[in-house]
């Protein structure tokens, strides 16, 4: 073993478990996520052993790059979760189990704390129209008969209800950051 790899397995042995850890405390339960970023970490300080060496806090440089990867994993998670949801919020408002709603990447402490607090900043009338169209669902028509409104109202308002739905989303996602 060339004087690199040895330097490359001591940090190894010495700052495994320790970093693991950090990883684990950022990108949730999940220990295969964790597992990667200590995988993508060593990848990168194996790629950079000359640098590394010549560095003056070897430890710092692995908790920088854990950080970075660790960005890059919540980053990737946070769009998994944008691609799911949007298309549900958008197109015909979210279905009722949090699961098929907010799709992987997420706990589901954190999709229902989410989802909550969404629906804690919607009005009477549009929560209302969501039970109806969500929880119950009704059609259109039928939630239109129930509000007492016209079809086109209720439309228009559901309509509203997406739109107003994708931004608290994105502000929650943005939030998570």
């Amino acid at each position: 073993m060339d004087e690199r790899e040895l330097f490359i397995a001591e940090l190894f042995q010495a700052h495994y478990e320790r970093l693991f850890k950090y990883c684990l405390a950022y990108l949730g339960a999940d220990g295969q996520d964790a597992a990667d970023c200590m995988n993508d970490v060593f990848l990168a300080a194996r790629k950079n052993s000359e640098k590394l060496m010549a560095h003056p806090d070897p430890l710092g440089w692995l908790y920088k790059t854990a950080g970075n990867y660790i960005r890059k994993a919540r980053r990737r998670r946070r769009d998994r979760f944008k691609r799911s949801v949007s298309l549900e919020l958008v197109s015909d408002l979210p279905v009722q189990e949090p699961p098929e709603l907010f799709g992987a990447g997420l706990t589901d402490p954190e999709i229902g704390s989410i989802k909550a607090e969404i629906l804690s900043e919607l009005t009477e009338s549009e929560r209302a129209l969501y039970r109806l169209l969500v929880e119950e669902s009704l059609p259109i028509g039928g939630a239109a008969e129930r509000l007492g409104i016209s079809y086109d109202a209720a439309r228009m308002r559901k309509s509203r209800l997406a739109v107003k739905l994708k931004a608290l989303l994105k502000y929650h996602l943005e939030e998570m950051q």
